[in-house]
């Protein structure tokens, strides 16, 4: 075993290094998410990094059945992303973005930047330029990866099979990857879900290529699970989400969500935050009757919506187990201020 070198030795070393001169350099200790960009559902912070959100400079991943949600969190990442003044871009290559929609999702349309007519080669192109540009951080939704051509596949039409794609975006990681850090910007993958032609048992594949995988560090996945009917009609889905992939905490979290559209908001703050509880351990369930694990007053899941407006403080404990004072984000800027009380206090 060599001997321990120093910390300060480690310090006089990176300075007498002469070919490190244009290349970034800290120390270990320093390489960290600088800064977390809450997606406006509680639910999806708790799944990507237990309540701190969606972290900046870094690449995420969002694929799954169609409507199943892909475009909702995307744009609701898009308006949390304006109110922090960051500037927000959307590659709508499947021309499918729909300002009202939008505008139930947060999103200020007039400050929005919206590009289409792009190829995988130029998306790449215009996001370094931007980001070179812009003064401030860039969150950028691509929707969809597997809806953009090459410029091969333009040049050569329907007669030609493209299968330089997979090159192309694996390209475009290794050139944006380094920048989205710098910038402390983030790109969020929107992608489908294929399955293999002639090949039933060998499951579903995001297309794009394997890069993708490896260059992404959260990926989740949304299934349909199921619709919500009402009256004779459908009013919503049960949505399933797992991340499958997580670099900057646990994966594998899962969750089944509800994404109704005969409300105001699509999927409010609160949606399957009591599921979170009881997994984490903070609420029992018995019968059909739950309690939290500090108190012994029984109640109704039906019940939870209202404690969180009218009687906080019962839930509050339960919350700052498991979210820390990042929930208090939500509790200021969603509750009506007579809901909040005297209980929540905010440090400024």
């Amino acid at each position: 075993m060599g001997e321990v070198i120093d910390m300060i030795d480690v310090t006089e070393l990176l300075k007498s290094l002469k070919s490190v001169k244009e290349v970034s350099l800290s120390l270990g200790e320093e390489r960290r998410v600088r800064e977390w960009l809450k997606s406006g559902v509680l639910a999806f912070d708790w799944l990507v990094s237990k309540g701190r959100g969606f972290p900046l400079g870094r690449i995420v991943e969002v694929c799954g059945d169609y409507s199943a949600g892909k475009s909702l969190i995307a744009y609701k990442l898009l308006a949390k992303a304006q109110r922090k003044g960051f500037l927000a871009v959307l590659f709508d290559v499947e021309v499918a973005y729909d300002r009202e929609f939008g505008s139930r999702c947060g999103i200020d349309n007039s400050k929005l930047l919206v590009l289409s007519d792009l190829t995988v080669e130029k998306g790449w192109e215009v996001m370094l330029e931007i980001m070179e540009k812009s003064s401030v951080p860039v969150v950028f939704v691509w929707d969809s990866i597997a809806a953009t051509p090459t410029e091969k596949e333009f040049k050569d039409g329907m007669d030609v099979r493209d299968l330089t794609k997979a090159q192309v975006v694996g390209k475009g990681f290794r050139l944006v990857s380094q920048e989205l850090d710098k910038t402390n910007s983030m790109l969020v993958l929107l992608n489908q879900l294929r399955e293999k032609i002639g090949d039933p048992f060998s499951g579903e594949f995001a297309p794009g290529g394997r890069a993708i995988d490896y260059h992404v560090a959260v990926k989740i996945e949304l299934k349909r699970r199921g619709y919500i009917a009402e009256d004779k009609m459908v009013k919503g889905l049960k949505v399933r989400a797992t991340v499958t992939k997580n670099r900057v905490d646990i994966p594998f979290r899962e969750l089944t969500l509800l994404l109704r559209w005969d409300r105001d908001d699509f999927m409010p703050w609160w949606e399957g935050l009591l599921d979170i509880l009881i997994l984490e351990g903070k609420v029992v369930e018995t019968g059909g009757w739950y309690k939290f694990t500090y108190e012994d007053k029984k109640w109704r899941a039906g019940d939870f919506l209202e404690m969180l407006v009218a009687q906080l403080h019962r839930v509050l404990p339960a919350l700052e187990s498991v979210f820390g004072e990042e929930v208090y984000e939500y509790l200021v800027d969603v509750l009506p201020k007579e809901g909040v009380g005297k209980e929540v206090v905010v440090n400024e």
